[in-house]
């Protein structure tokens, strides 16, 4: 993908490796969401897009997940 738009980093995956911060693994999904409700996905196009990116590591307890709606209205 050129990512040049939101839409290109949907199941986009990334290892980061740095010196003493080893092992992480950036993902991202991009799903297209409910106006009125951000929270459900929508089966079908809308002007409102999910942007989840979860950060893991085996030294994580629990992944860090963070999440942006963006809107093209």
């Amino acid at each position: 993908p050129n990512y040049n738009d939101i839409d290109d980093y949907n199941n986009f995956v990334r290892d980061v490796n740095a010196p003493h911060a080893e092992g992480y693994q950036v993902t991202s999904k991009v799903q297209y969401v409910e106006a009125n409700n951000p929270n459900n996905i929508s089966s079908s196009q809308t002007f409102y897009k999910k942007v989840t990116v979860t950060v893991t590591n085996t030294y994580l307890s629990y992944p860090i997940i963070l999440s942006y709606i963006f809107t093209l209205k």
